[in-house]
């Protein structure tokens, strides 16, 4: 019975140390790929950074006036190298009044004619 017990409780051991060893080499193949995918998104993410770079620089040149100016000479054919643009205020809307002047109906043409014969 004795051995029965110790051959049993040796298995039981046995097995428990076996699940652990697969259970330990299953977590270092996780931190491996875990450790990879991270290596892989650090590459991108400075990748993605330097390309904010660029375009944050594109983005301040875009809308600097000297970046306006050019677009101004080459796509309207505006101005030349030398010459400085005039940035004015824009002028206030002046009211405007439109005078109605009341116009008298003409006189029908027989009232025409006794005018032009006899007088008003």
């Amino acid at each position: 019975m004795r051995l029965l017990k110790n051959i049993s409780i040796s298995i039981l051991a046995v097995i428990v140390l076996i699940s652990s060893i697969n259970n330990i080499k299953n977590q270092l193949e996780t931190i491996a790929q875990a450790k990879k995918r991270t290596g892989e998104l650090q590459e991108e993410n400075a990748k993605l950074e330097r390309e904010n770079a660029v375009w944050q620089s594109r983005i301040e040149y875009a809308t600097s006036s000297a970046y306006l100016e050019q677009q101004a000479r080459n796509k309207l054919g505006m101005g030349g190298e030398d010459d400085y643009w005039l940035i004015l205020p824009p002028e206030e809307a002046a009211e405007v009044k439109e005078e109605v002047k009341a116009v008298e109906p003409p006189l029908p043409t027989w009232k025409q004619w006794w005018v032009k014969f006899f007088g008003p």
